[in-house]
């Protein structure tokens, strides 16, 4: 038997099909077991005795349904006949980021060019409303919520996604997620690490090209899903382009922050930290500032319900970012903080500590 075209079949594409009898052979049924439950397959073939082949794979179990008819007619060709077939196809998961919108066709387009080409590929909407060339709020949305998804999941980010000289297509590979998009800066506002991987995509733009979420980005995404080597998209490079996001800043007792995000409940969300704000106050009494004068918040609640309907409060955030909120408000019921504090993105946020940190008269609990 020719296992050395098989073995190279499937080098070529990083694939694996296993078939199996009707004793369920090596049958795998779930679909997360990683790399170290496949080391050892077999494919079982009639007239042929059972054939072991060790860890042929170059990543993890991946299969494709396209594949099918290569492995019937190479076995069809000879002696042997496949007595049955099980094809398992390793689901991708694929998230879109975009400022694309939803009450045009737009979405709608890069989904069916990806399903195209992944058909097994589970989509899921981050966001679309994403303010227009809007990178920092992009940054924001995906900073928190990236890591909640299984990993190898790829991430792809449609804001500002020209391809120009200085702002080339990426995909790179961070802590065990992927993420594609143009270099336009977003990646150092989402990654706290050097990435293991980053390579310039070189993929033919096609007709698309004017559209890069549904071309390239989908083509990108949908190769990474079904579990294709980041390495075909193109050309290894060392770093990609660097932005900053506004850090906050500490005047004498005064720490001062910015508002990086305003959620469509009119919620404020400002870039300090919780941690920050804790190695700061050292159990010290504060009031946390912003636009509106006569509005300053004493204390950070743990619930919205810590307050009565209506009423103002500062918590914190699941991402451990400071957020100014109001209880019940929305921006289409009576208002959120923002609508009713007139607070907008970067404005400042004050919390101004007070009293000795060495002294129990002046801390709070």
């Amino acid at each position: 038997m020719r296992k050395d075209l098989f073995e190279f079949q499937f080098e070529a594409v990083n694939f694996v099909i296993i078939t199996i009898d009707s004793h369920n052979v090596a049958s795998c049924h779930n679909l997360q077991f990683g790399k170290a439950a496949l080391n050892e397959f077999e494919l079982v073939i009639s007239g042929a005795e059972k054939l072991k082949w060790i860890d042929i794979r170059q990543n993890d179990f991946f299969l494709c349904q396209a594949l099918i008819p290569f492995l019937i007619s190479f076995y069809t060709l000879g002696e042997f006949q496949v007595k049955s077939r099980w094809i398992f196809v390793a689901v991708g998961i694929i998230t879109l980021t975009s400022d694309l919108g939803m009450r045009d066709h737009y979405v709608a387009a890069v989904k069916a060019s990806m399903l195209s080409q992944a058909p097994q590929a589970i989509i899921v909407d981050i966001s679309h409303d994403v303010r227009s060339f809007d990178i920092h709020a992009a940054s924001f949305l995906l900073r928190n919520v990236w890591r909640q998804f299984p990993l190898g999941t790829v991430h792809v980010i449609g804001v500002n996604p020209e391809l120009t000289s200085r702002t080339p297509h990426l995909a790179i590979q961070y802590m065990g997620h992927y993420f594609v998009g143009a270099d336009n800066g977003i990646f150092a506002l989402i990654f706290e690490q050097d990435p293991e991987d980053i390579f310039e995509i070189t993929l033919p733009q096609g007709e698309d090209w004017i559209f890069p979420m549904k071309g390239v980005f989908a083509t990108a995404a949908a190769h990474l899903s079904r579990g294709g080597s980041i390495e075909f998209l193109g050309q290894r490079i060392e770093s990609f382009n660097q932005a900053m996001l506004p850090a906050p800043s500490l005047e004498g007792d005064v720490l001062k922050g910015h508002v990086e995000y305003i959620d469509h409940y009119g919620n404020v969300y400002c870039n300090i930290s919780k941690t920050l704000f804790e190695q700061i106050r050292r159990k010290r009494k504060y009031n946390i500032l912003y636009k509106r004068v006569g509005f300053a918040i004493s204390k950070i609640s743990n619930y919205y319900t810590d307050v009565v309907e209506g009423e103002r409060l500062a918590m914190w955030s699941t991402g451990g970012r400071l957020m100014i909120a109001i209880n019940g408000g929305t921006t289409m019921h009576g208002g959120g903080a923002a609508g009713l504090f007139g607070l907008e993105i970067d404005d400042v946020i004050r919390i101004e500590f007070h009293g000795d940190p060495n002294s129990e008269d002046d801390l709070q609990d």
